[in-house]
């Protein structure tokens, strides 16, 4: 995946938060509050993109599928996530297959989970993810004592 081909999904979705922000207002008492919680999310979107293209770059397809989720996130709040979807699988797609995102829950937190018997859901839970190579996550999996550490599919 090259910051290239991933353009053509940014071009998709900014046309999207064009919308949403010149529509926010429409049938709405507030709309005022409305455009502008519109158009922070919009630049915070946009901004989420800057760091996917970059991990991109780099390669970190953990951190470039970690800033296009937020990006998805934002996106399904004001309608159309379907360009991030859609980027997000086409990383995902061109990833080195030997090459696996591991979701690690960091020893700090732990405890806390254990004691409410809840796991919780990435990334609310305080989990992270990497890129690392499927005999690394395996051993990394193998060795978890409470079965949280795992592979993401």
């Amino acid at each position: 995946m090259t910051t290239t081909n991933i353009s053509s999904f940014r071009a998709t979705t900014e046309q999207g938060w064009d919308m949403a922000v010149d529509t926010a207002e429409i049938g709405h008492d507030d709309g005022a509050a409305r455009k502008a919680t519109a158009e922070a999310d919009r630049e915070s979107a946009l901004e989420a993109w800057d760091r996917a293209e970059t991990a991109i770059e780099t390669g970190n397809i953990a951190a470039a599928l970690e800033a296009l989720e937020e990006a998805r996130s934002l996106a399904a709040s004001w309608g159309d996530d379907a360009p991030e979807r859609e980027a997000a699988q086409a990383v995902r797609d061109d990833a080195d297959p030997d090459m696996v995102i591991l979701e690690e829950m960091p020893d700090q937190h732990r405890a806390s989970h254990r004691a409410a018997r809840n796991w919780g859901s990435y990334p609310d839970n305080g989990a992270t993810r990497r890129q690392c190579s499927r005999e690394e996550a395996d051993e990394v999996v193998a060795a978890d004592e409470d079965e949280y550490d795992h592979i993401v599919e």
